[in-house]
């Protein structure tokens, strides 16, 4: 063996520059990397956890406090107390949180820690939480707000300058928590309560001393929001239709007779609430006034006619015995309707009636009230205020005989087919098509419903 020492040329330039790296600059380098990596890990070193425990943030970056700040400063943040929702970030510059952002929050704040996930308000369900709405630091609005509430609803709702018709004050006034809660509900579309509670914090005067749920409209913890919409309508009072569609979309069985027959004259120019109170109480009256009070508002005449020496006792009580408050009578519906209560069979009957079926019991009577017996009609055919019903009548006459005018003839002139009387059926007068032959309430006998 050659115990010979190996010798090495040290003035060797590219020797030199070898031994430099070696020996100085790769070992910094190792130990730099080796830090750094821990810090990215999650750890910190000894050297920087020990610099970092007696130190607030605000030591390294002055500038930080003053750009965050605001009107209204969060409480941890003003008292320089960082690590209340912070990481000491060590060599790293990400900002870390000390866990989830809403779990971070929710540390000091339980606004919907009781809350189901599946009614949490969208913001709470995903990063970046909280802090979509509020500035974790300071701000210049209420509750850290990052901007004024009704903003930032419509930055992700659609905003009231995109509706028609008529806005619903707080909704027009951007003022959304006045009805909604911003972090979550129970209640349909994040209500602070049942829409109905909600509705009657501003409105209590519309339903008195019930609640909402014992509207007529009501279903469950539904109430308002059946008809009424929260935020705007181009019907009247926020309504969700116009009120006589409205309606009849749950009274099908009034649909139907509107459908069928001639609606109340009322119905023309008006609508339900004429008669109606929406806001009535289950099981109590739904009418803004009780009948037949209410009806006489408009009909004076029938008023009139129950003041006589004989009202017709079915229309003192109630004017709803013989007519439907939403079609009107025709006098097809007669002698049906009056057989309700007359035994138009009875024999007594009969024999007043001179075996006549009866038809169109109005022609003679007033439905309403009288000041002759019998409520009959005040212009009577003077062979029928005389009870001379021979005079017209023959016994067994058939009615189509009873309507040759010949009849009539017997006592009045013949009048010219011009005018107001023309030829009818084969060139006959047939009388009886205009005039009533026993009683009227028109001049000349003239046929009428009332």
């Amino acid at each position: 063996m050659n115990d010979t020492p190996i010798t090495y040329n040290t003035t060797n330039t590219r020797f030199t520059k070898m031994k430099l790296i070696f020996t100085h600059t790769l070992p910094r380098f190792l130990l730099s990397f080796i830090c750094v990596t821990i810090v990215l890990l999650g750890g910190t070193t000894d050297i920087s956890a020990k610099a970092d425990k007696d130190k607030n943030c605000t030591e390294c970056h002055p500038k930080f406090k003053a750009k965050l700040s605001g009107k209204f400063n969060h409480k941890p943040f003003e008292d320089n107390n960082c690590k209340a929702c912070h990481k000491s970030h060590g060599m790293s510059n990400d900002i870390q949180f000390n866990g989830l952002i809403i779990d971070v929050c929710s540390e000091c704040h339980s606004t919907a820690e009781d809350l189901p996930s599946d009614n949490l308000h969208y913001p709470l369900t995903d990063e970046p939480y909280c802090i979509t709405c509020h500035s974790p630091h300071g701000a210049d609005n209420k509750q850290l707000l990052k901007a004024p509430a009704g903003e930032l609803c419509i930055e992700c709702h659609d905003a009231p300058s995109t509706y028609e018709g008529s806005l619903h004050p707080p909704f027009a006034n951007h003022d959304c928590v006045a009805c909604h809660n911003p972090h979550g509900s129970l209640f349909d579309n994040n209500l602070q309560m049942p829409a109905g509670y909600v509705c009657m914090s501003c409105h209590s005067s519309i339903i008195g001393d019930y609640e909402p749920t014992e509207l007529h409209s009501a279903t469950d913890m539904a109430s308002c929001e059946r008809c009424h919409d929260g935020h705007a309508s181009t019907s009247a009072s926020l309504l969700k239709k116009d009120i006589d569609k409205l309606c009849i979309s749950c009274h099908t069985t009034i649909k139907q007779q509107l459908k069928e027959g001639k609606q109340h004259s009322v119905l023309d120019d008006e609508d339900c609430v004429v008669c109606h109170t929406p806001h009535f109480k289950k099981g109590s009256s739904p009418l803004v006034e009780s009948v037949p009070d209410l009806c006489l508002t408009c009909h004076s005449d029938i008023e009139d006619a129950l003041a006589l020496d004989f009202p017709h006792a079915a229309a003192e009580e109630d004017c709803g015995n013989c007519h439907s408050p939403h079609v009107q009578l025709t006098k097809a519906d007669q002698p049906e309707i009056c057989a309700a209560c007359h035994e138009i069979e009875d024999e007594a009957f009969t024999e007043v009636h001179r075996g006549m079926e009866p038809t169109f019991c109005s022609n003679c009577h007033n439905p309403h009230g009288s000041s002759e017996e019998k409520i009959l009609r005040e212009n009577q055919h003077p062979p029928f205020a005389d009870r001379e019903c021979d005079a017209c009548h023959e016994p067994g006459q058939t009615r189509k005989e009873l309507r040759n005018p010949e009849v009539c003839l017997a006592c009045h002139d013949e009048p010219e087919p011009t005018g107001d009387h023309k030829p009818l059926e084969n060139g006959q007068l047939i009388c009886v098509t205009c005039h009533s032959p026993h009683a009227s309430a028109s001049q000349f006998f003239l046929k009428t419903m009332r």
